[in-house]
């Protein structure tokens, strides 16, 4: 028996138009609604019941459109990639830094993304569009194939890494109603009272003059600088790496 492709059976590849004859809901307002029930509860507490109900429809109207919180998830996720801007930059480092910059703004933004992140395929048209943008960059500055997928892949996981921890602070700000001078005022008595025997933790903290957001913000750009420097080094020494497997056109062979 065939294996069934699992990219072919994906939402992105059989999603359905949505149903016109429902005209009191549409599939951009329910994942409008779900983004902002995520931004304010997290994916724990998303369920089509609950949606339904916000959006005055019960979970069956909402299932006319999106057919479960899988579905559901993969167009959030889609929404939330349209909101990274195509960077204009011709200069393929700029893009690129722009890309992060972007990127971890919108992670910020919306912290749940992460969680999404580890668990959908990023193939809606928002993700490709702006994949292929980033590549149509790249290639026009020169790079090959191989350095291509290696300079955009390295800045994509760097940023999902970096804002990983930095989107788990922001998640703990928001659910605990604190403001970020609370928060530190909070981490500074944790410091002092759980850990007694972590004298250089405690130093660390004392002398960081800096917020909470600035030194996520710095620590961001101090390692994209050194990404950047060490991507701009493997171009510069013609790279390696390149994928010996060449896929086969569509609709050939």
């Amino acid at each position: 028996m065939a294996k069934q492709n699992p990219i072919a059976s994906s939402f992105w590849s059989t999603h359905r138009p949505a149903r016109s004859d429902r005209p009191s809901l549409d599939r951009d307002r329910i994942v409008a609604a779900a983004i902002e029930m995520l931004d304010e509860d997290g994916i724990d507490k998303l369920s089509m019941r609950r949606l339904g109900s916000r959006l005055g429809s019960g979970a069956t109207s909402a299932y006319w459109h999106v057919k479960n919180k899988d579905e559901l998830l993969d167009l959030v996720l889609d929404a939330t990639m349209g909101q990274v801007p195509l960077p204009t930059d011709k200069d393929w480092m700029a893009a690129l830094r722009n890309y992060a910059a972007d990127l971890r703004r919108v992670v910020l933004s919306h912290p749940w993304l992460i969680n999404v992140f580890g668990s959908r395929a990023n193939l809606g048209p928002n993700a490709l569009r702006l994949s292929n943008h980033l590549l149509g960059v790249l290639y026009a500055a020169g790079l090959s194939t191989a350095m291509a997928t290696q300079a955009s892949s390295a800045v994509g996981a760097f940023v999902l890494g970096a804002t990983m921890t930095e989107a788990a602070w922001v998640d703990l700000k928001n659910r605990s109603g604190m403001t970020e001078q609370q928060m530190e005022a909070a981490m500074t008595e944790f410091y002092a009272d759980q850990l007694p025997g972590a004298p250089h933790l405690q130093q660390w903290w004392a002398e960081n003059d800096a917020s909470f957001d600035d030194l996520r913000r710095r620590n961001f750009e101090i390692g994209l600088d050194a990404l950047m420097q060490g991507l701009s080094l493997m171009v510069s020494a013609g790279g390696d790496g390149r994928p010996r497997h060449r896929r086969t056109p569509t609709g050939q062979g």
